[in-house]
């Protein structure tokens, strides 16, 4: 069975970031992406794909990639400070958790597109509120991360208990809305 697989050996030497040729791809694809995002930006695609695809504002969204930056750099910091070897798997976890983020917008989004083709606007303000939810939520999770980061660190934060407040505050007012509009 595994025959089947054959001809995706070569993933293994793409994945392999000790290589000198990855890292020099590495760099280059980063500065095409920023270049690539810097021109979407300027265009408006990236207004017109957040808004349109995702269904969230620009803010939320970027929001979102600032933190999920910051909890990549600070784990990164933390791992090496405490002496962990700091493999691949764990860089590209990180792009299938945005990449797995993204598409749980993009599916949410495409409910509420969806009811309202099929006429069914009673149903928008809760998949609506379903995914403003999603999004708070995931940005706790990584906000947490960071906390966590931090505190391996060595500094002395609260910004876990300080995130536990904010989320049992939001999934309450969540919650007050849902009951409130049945």
């Amino acid at each position: 069975m595994w025959e089947i697989f054959d001809h995706l050996k070569f993933l293994k030497h793409i994945f392999n970031f000790a290589d000198v040729k990855v890292q020099s791809c590495g760099v280059l694809s980063a500065g095409l992406g920023i270049l690539a995002n810097w021109a979407a930006l300027v265009t408006g695609c990236y207004t017109y794909l957040v808004t349109n695809v995702l269904g969230v504002s620009v803010f939320l969204i970027t929001c979102l990639f600032v933190i999920m930056v910051v909890d990549y750099i600070t784990g990164l910091t933390a791992a090496h400070q405490e002496g962990q070897k700091i493999i691949s798997q764990k860089g590209l976890r990180w792009v299938f958790k945005l990449g797995f983020y993204i598409l749980t917008l993009v599916t949410l989004n495409g409910f509420v597109k969806e009811a309202f083709y099929q006429g069914q606007e009673w149903l928008i303000y809760p998949l609506n509120l379903i995914k403003l939810y999603a999004m708070f939520h995931i940005c706790l999770w990584e906000i947490k991360s960071i906390g966590e980061n931090l505190h391996r660190l060595g500094y002395g934060n609260h910004i876990s208990d300080l995130m536990e407040w904010v989320g049992t505050a939001i999934r309450e007012l969540f919650s007050r809305k849902v009951t409130k509009n049945e």
